[in-house]
């Protein structure tokens, strides 16, 4: 008689794995779409940044009351309006540049919403030249907004180079 139960065992496991994750809960093909989602985000900004596309960079970040990014532990843009200023005024000086990203890790938060951290590298160039290296870590929460992806929050701490 033991194998009926094994059997009844297995059938209800197989129907509870296969059943919608309870509300509140994302599945985890919902997540890894997620993730991808928001790995193509940073893709793309990524892409921007290299390209000294600096408008539009600017526009990957949400036009949300709840804005705001940090540098170095300080709260340097509190709006949104403020960032892309900041990225005008570098499209004055700066041509582009390479980024580079490592240990990137995407965390769901929600349907809408995914925290990112990663440590980079970058190299600016300016309009004569010259480059300017700056290394660090970066954390950020992203939204989806109706426009796509977009930046809610961010922090970037640059390493502080040895004198």
């Amino acid at each position: 008689m033991a194998k009926p139960r094994i059997w009844y065992i297995a059938a209800c496991v197989m129907v509870g794995g296969c059943q919608a994750a309870p509300s509140g809960r994302l599945g985890e093909t919902q997540t890894a779409e997620i993730r991808t989602e928001v790995q193509a985000f940073l893709d793309r900004y990524v892409a921007l940044l290299e390209d000294g596309e600096w408008d539009s960079v600017g526009t990957l970040y949400a036009d949300d009351p709840r804005f705001e990014w940090l540098e170095d532990g300080e709260l340097r843009y509190p709006t949104t309006s403020m960032v892309r200023e900041a990225l005008r005024g570098a499209g004055e000086l700066l041509e582009g540049g390479s980024f580079q990203r490592s240990d990137v890790e995407i965390v769901v938060l929600g349907p809408n919403a995914a925290h990112v951290t990663s440590r980079f590298s970058l190299v600016y160039r300016d309009t004569s030249g010259a480059e300017f290296p700056f290394d660090g870590v970066f954390s950020a929460v992203v939204i989806e907004t109706e426009d796509g992806w977009r930046f809610l929050r961010g922090h970037t701490s640059s390493r502080q180079r040895r004198r």
